[in-house]
């Protein structure tokens, strides 16, 4: 199976959150920015996490995984 592409306007505006039955949780962030923290022109975010920590498989708050850009210009994450 093969997903379509995204264009910008698609992902332009992206700000959605799911909580599945076994406790896990994804949130996506997307948005066209002219802010000079962001030179790419967009602000995104990812998290996957728990709604219940569990210290060292997650992080205190529950994270997994996180990605975002922040902090673009200076560290790139």
């Amino acid at each position: 199976m093969r997903m379509a592409s995204l264009i910008d306007d698609d992902l332009d505006g992206v700000n959605a959150g799911q909580k599945y039955p076994d406790g896990t949780v994804v949130r996506v962030f997307c948005m066209r920015t002219d802010r000079d923290a962001y030179p790419s022109g967009w602000a995104y975010k990812f998290h996957y996490g728990v709604t219940e920590p569990d210290p060292p498989h997650t992080l205190d708050d529950g994270t997994i995984r996180r990605y975002d850009n922040s902090h673009e210009d200076t560290k790139g994450h």
